[in-house]
C-alpha cells in the first residue's frame, strides 16, 4: 500500500513489494530523509508499539497557544477583529487534532464551531479552556491486530436539544472488530477486540421533533458511513466485512422488528429504510448496548467523560458489543418457523430432485457431510459429494469430492447443502419418495 500527500509518501507492504517499489523511486528522485518503523506523515507520528500501530500528535499539541483575553472582561461581550482571527486561527488547529486523533475533544470542538461566526468573550474562554484540556491530556490512535473474519461495527448516538443553543447533537463511532465468538481469555463476556477507525460528531441541521427521531437520524448516518468505509475495507482487503449496529436507543431495536409505522410523517421513510437494512441482511446483526458502553454518548454532551471510549480504544476491547443475542433470533415469522416458539434452527432434512438427493443443513457445521444413514426411498447413491456451503460472512464455497475417504472439515462454519447422485432406488419406496419430493420443492 502506498499513500501519498504532496511530498510526504508512506509505504507498507511484505519485502518484496518494499524492495521492488524503493528501489525504483531511489532510482528516479532524492529522498530528503527515509525512516523506518517510526515516522512522520503529514504531522502525524506514526510507530510500532508491541504488535499494534500508534499514531499520535504530540508535536501539534505543543505547539498550542491560547487566545490573549483582557482582564474583566464580561462573557457576553463580542470579540474585537483581532480576537475573532486569532479565535479562528486556534480553531483552525484544533480541528486539525480532533479530525486525525483527538476524538475525545469532538463535541466541545463541534460547539466552538457553531460560535465561530460571532464569537463572544465567553466562547474565547471555552476555546482556551479546550486547549488546556488538549494539552494536559492528549490521546492517541491504536490499531491493534485483529485475528479472522472481521466486522465493522457503529455506534451512533444523539442528544436532543441538549446544546446551549437548544439544538440537537448527533455521534458516530465506528470500529473495525474481530467477529462475534465466545469470550477469549483475558475478554470479558459479551467483549470483543476492535480498533476506532472513524469518529465524528456535528449538529443535526434539519428539524427534529423528538428524542426518537433524533436517534433515527444519527442510526441512519451512522449506517451510511459504515457502507462507505465497507467498500474501502473490500477495496484495500478484497474481504468483505459484515455491519452490525449499537445503539443505546432500545426502542430502534424495537421498532426495526415489529410492523407499526410511526405517526409523525417526517419519520416514516426513516423507519421503513430501518426495517428493510435490518431485516434484508444489509445490516448483519442490530442490538441495544447500555449507554454506559455506548461508545460514541461522550461525543454528544459535554456532561459525560470520554473514559470509557478511550479506554476501549487504548485496550482494543469494545465491552458488552455482544451481551444480547443475535438480532434475527428474535424475529418469528411463520413462514420460516411455522408458528413455533422455538426460534432454534429446524434438524437438517433430505430434498429429492430428478436423480439427485440433497441434504438440506439449517444448523452451522464444519465437517463435509458423511451419509451414515440413507433416506428410505434411495439404495445406493454415487461415490462423490458436491458441497455447496454458505459461511455466516456472506462468503460460499462450492467443493467436489469422494465422501468414502474424505472427512475433510471447512474452516469457518456453514449450512448449505450437499449435493449426491441416486444410483439405485428402493422399489417400493420408488413413486412415494418422488411425489415426497415434489411436495417438498414446491412448498
Amino acid at each position: 500500500m502506498v499513500c501519498l500527500h504532496v511530498d510526504d509518501l508512506f509505504l507498507t507492504g511484505n519485502d518484496t513489494f518494499l524492495k521492488r517499489v524503493l528501489e525504483s523511486l531511489r532510482r528516479d528522485y532524492k529522498f530528503g530523509s527515509e525512516d523506518t518503523d517510526d515516522i512522520m506523515f503529514t504531522g502525524q507520528r506514526v510507530k510500532w508499539q508491541g504488535q499494534s500501530v500508534v499514531v499520535d500528535q504530540t508535536k501539534a499539541v505543543e505547539e498550542l497557544t491560547e487566545v490573549d483575553l483582557p482582564k474583566g472582561a464580561a462573557d457576553s461581550t463580542p470579540c474585537s477583529p483581532e480576537q475573532h482571527t486569532e479565535f479562528r486561527s486556534v480553531l483552525g488547529s484544533l480541528n486539525w487534532l480532533q479530525s486525525r486523533t483527538q476524538y475525545h475533544i469532538c463535541y466541545a470542538f463541534s460547539r466552538l464551531a457553531s460560535a465561530s461566526a460571532a464569537p463572544t468573550i465567553g466562547d474565547v474562554r471555552a476555546l482556551n479552556k479546550l486547549v488546556r484540556t488538549v494539552r494536559a491530556r492528549s490521546v492517541k490512535l491504536y490499531f491493534h491486530p485483529l485475528k479472522g473474519p472481521l466486522r465493522i461495527v457503529g455506534y451512533p448516538d444523539a442528544s436532543y436539544r441538549n446544546n446551549s443553543d437548544f439544538t440537537t447533537q448527533r455521534a458516530l463511532c465506528i470500529f473495525l472488530a474481530e467477529a462475534r465468538a465466545d469470550a477469549k481469555p483475558g475478554t470479558a463476556k459479551g467483549a470483543a477486540r476492535g480498533s476506532l477507525i472513524d469518529y465524528e460528531s456535528q449538529k443535526i441541521k434539519r428539524t427534529v421533533l423528538s428524542t426518537t427521531v433524533a436517534e433515527l437520524y444519527a442510526f441512519m448516518k451512522c449506517f451510511g458511513s459504515c457502507q462507505l468505509l465497507r467498500g474501502l475495507w473490500m477495496d484495500l482487503s478484497g474481504m468483505e466485512a459484515p455491519i452490525n449496529m449499537r445503539t443505546d436507543a432500545n426502542n430502534l431495536v424495537t421498532t426495526a422488528a415489529t410492523t407499526r409505522l410511526p405517526e409523525q410523517k417526517e419519520t416514516i421513510h426513516m423507519i421503513q429504510m430501518l426495517r428493510k437494512e435490518a431485516c434484508s441482511g444489509a445490516i448483519e446483526d442490530l442490538a441495544h448496548v447500555k449507554t454506559e458502553y455506548c461508545l460514541s454518548d461522550p461525543l454528544t454532551k459535554g456532561t459525560i467523560k470520554a473514559d470509557t471510549l478511550v479506554q476501549a480504544v487504548e485496550t482494543g476491547v469494545l465491552p458488552e458489543i455482544d451481551a444480547n443475542p443475535l438480532f434475527r433470533k428474535g424475529l418469528q415469522h411463520k413462514a420460516y418457523f411455522g408458528g413455533t416458539t422455538d426460534h432454534e434452527p429446524q434438524e437438517d432434512y433430505w430434498q429429492f430432485k430428478d436423480h439427485l438427493a440433497i441434504r438440506v443443513h439449517t444448523k452451522p457445521r464444519t465437517a463435509l457431510y458423511f451419509p451414515a444413514q440413507l433416506p428410505s426411498s434411495v439404495s445406493a447413491i454415487s461415490p462423490s459429494r458436491e458441497t455447496r456451503a454458505l459461511h455466516s460472512d456472506g462468503s460460499s464455497t462450492i467443493r467436489q469430492d469422494t465422501w468414502k475417504r474424505s472427512t475433510t472439515r471447512l474452516p469457518v462454519a456453514w449450512t448449505g447443502t450437499t449435493v449426491f447422485l441416486v444410483l439405485e432406488w428402493t422399489e417400493s419406496n420408488h413413486s412415494q419418495g418422488i411425489a415426497l419430493a415434489r411436495e417438498d420443492v414446491s412448498g
